[in-house]
């Protein structure tokens, strides 16, 4: 279970659009803490890092650790439609895996957002797929893909949408 709200709908809007200028797609990692992300934008120059402890929103609640994979672009057109004075809570449907966006102020909005699929690892060969790789090349570049510099694919799928980039 995850659930977020926020009395400024303007200070998630504008994370988001500092999020969007580096990346398209983000896994979020949910905790009981807070909320985090760490990824590279697509030509692997720069990294977002960013995280928000559960004491920023006016009401957290998560259960467990869980990710959610979401199109920041997409969310950014949902949060433009907010106004002044207006509230923000995000809700994940864990059945459906679609992201619940109440907007309140005036009058109430609710949208349903897909989540993208996301994966921990996928290798495809690498390099282009030419040749194999050994054992101690594999957990190399299982480790770069945890530290976030993999030439590898990383990141969600859903469908022919990606979360990441693909490198190498």
């Amino acid at each position: 279970m995850f659930k977020a709200k926020m009395a400024d709908a303007k200070v998630l809007k504008d994370m988001m659009g500092a999020i969007s200028i580096l990346v398209d797609e983000a896994t979020f990692d949910l905790t009981p803490e807070g909320i985090k992300l760490r990824a590279m934008d697509p030509s692997r120059v720069a990294m977002v890092d960013f995280e928000w402890p559960k004491t920023v929103f006016d009401e957290y609640a998560c259960g467990e650790t869980m990710k959610m994979c979401i199109n920041i672009s997409e969310m950014l057109k949902l949060l433009r439609r907010t106004g002044k004075d207006e509230s923000v809570e995000l809700s994940l449907d864990e059945k459906t895996g679609k992201l619940k966006i109440a907007i309140r102020g005036n009058y109430s909005r609710t949208f349903s957002m897909p989540t993208l699929e996301a994966l921990q690892y996928a290798y495809f060969g690498g390099h282009g797929g030419r040749g194999s790789h050994s054992q101690s090349q594999l957990q190399r570049e299982s480790k770069e893909y945890h530290a976030g510099i993999t030439g590898g694919y990383r990141g969600c799928l859903s469908g022919k949408r990606s979360c990441s980039n693909r490198g190498g």
